[in-house]
């Protein structure tokens, strides 16, 4: 259901950067300012989000933030109609729904997850935004030059009314944690929560020293990675289907297909990513730690990839 959810909250938050050149005869700048808008308010979240997870747990969070943003995403062609002030604004409410629907999600894994299955379970979850940017990459494009659908508002609504009917299945399946969910076995809730006690803290923390926590080294090291792989990430999602319209002049479903390979690719390795992340911790000797940097080594790749699309003009070398 999280991997569900990731991906109706990706396509809608890409949606715009594959359509805003047909949709619109809006300057370069005002497509940049529609397109950023969305990280304004999914910047402010992930603190907020870990508070209310903490407080409220992930399932009520998860619903809250999803019903939101598929219901911006239902009247968005309406938003873009009044204006690009109340667009711009209803794109940073949507980054704050999204904002808080992804700390929900990992909250809700660390809760359902055994010790020796989070790193598959959170690439599993993760990957939902990859297959999301495939689908919309493919999906959208064809929707939009459709003369069945209605143009680009289709996108919106499709998508946006598929979010809803998620969100009406979580709200009857889903739940914070295993041991309050009614369709659960007993034997597998105790063998979660069996696995999960082995990981427990054991001592209390009275106080939070967060001044020494936020400039710990581990701290400033993984703030840096997320830095660094979310720039190379929305950059993808966002400029470069711009890039390669006005740049490149590649049509609509072409730019949309270079793009579903890109992220096809992305969702493989994910998935394969995880999965032998938690081979290597349980089946050899190898610690957490040096697993952890030897797949964040892996970033330097994807930037001289995305230094390199700077420099291509043959769409087969793109797509590569």
């Amino acid at each position: 259901m999280c991997c569900v959810s990731n991906i109706l909250n990706y396509i809608i938050r890409t949606n715009w950067s594959i359509i805003i050149e047909n949709a619109f005869e809006w300057d370069i700048k005002t497509q940049q300012v529609i397109l950023g808008a969305f990280y304004y308010g999914y910047f402010v979240t992930p603190i907020l989000g870990g508070w209310l997870v903490g407080k409220y747990g992930g399932f009520y969070v998860l619903f809250i933030a999803s019903t939101m943003s598929s219901l911006i995403a239902l009247f968005s062609p309406f938003t873009a109609r009044c204006g690009i002030s109340p667009l711009v604004i209803s794109r940073i409410f949507d980054g704050f729904a999204q904002g808080l629907g992804y700390v929900s999600t990992m909250g809700i894994i660390r809760k359902w997850a055994k010790l020796n299955e989070r790193s598959t379970f959170v690439s599993i979850s993760t990957s939902g935004y990859s297959a999301g940017a495939i689908v919309s990459s493919y999906v959208s494009p064809l929707l939009i030059t459709s003369p069945i659908f209605g143009g680009w508002p289709s996108t919106f609504y499709i998508f946006g009314i598929t979010g809803i009917i998620w969100c009406l299945c979580w709200w009857i399946v889903g739940s914070s944690d295993v041991t309050s969910n009614r369709w659960v076995s007993e034997f597998e809730k105790e063998s979660i929560k069996e696995s999960q006690s082995k990981g427990m803290q054991t001592t209390e923390v009275d106080r939070v020293n967060w001044k020494e926590l936020a400039m710990s080294a581990p701290v400033l090291s993984i703030s840096v990675f997320f830095v660094g792989i979310d720039f190379g990430l929305y950059l993808l999602s966002a400029d470069i289907p711009i890039f390669f319209e006005t740049i490149l002049q590649f049509d609509i479903k072409m730019s949309g297909y270079l793009l579903s390979v890109a992220q096809f690719v992305y969702f493989i390795a994910i998935i394969f990513g995880g999965v032998v992340a938690d081979k290597l911790i349980n089946h050899t000797e190898i610690s957490k730690i040096h697993i952890r940097k030897l797949f964040v080594s892996f970033l330097g790749l994807q930037s001289i990839l995305l230094i390199l699309i700077g420099y291509v003009h043959h769409v087969w070398i793109a797509a590569l």
